[in-house]
């Protein structure tokens, strides 16, 4: 386990966030699943962008419904796994 510095603003986010993620899990979770979930987050805006150059054929509107639709997708996917985990 290692020890890390924040400001007291950080801090305050990151119970806030914890706090939204116990809401949506309906269990407690720690700050390391918390800066986890947040990584998580980032390398998914990561692989957003590389989605839009692997799949540039599709422009505008196509791409808007193509990327709500792996979004719903992947939302089905958490809770049916949510479910499994108990």
């Amino acid at each position: 386990m290692a020890t890390i510095q924040i400001s007291k603003e950080t801090q305050k986010k990151l119970f806030e966030v914890a706090a939204k993620l116990q809401l949506k899990l309906r269990r407690r979770v720690s700050l390391d699943e918390t800066i986890r979930y947040l990584l998580t987050l980032h390398e998914g805006g990561r692989r957003k962008e590389k989605f839009a150059s692997f799949y540039g054929c599709a422009r505008g509107d196509e791409a808007e419904k193509a990327r709500k639709l792996l979004y719903e997708l992947r939302a089905e996917e958490d809770a049916r796994l949510e479910k499994l985990g108990g």
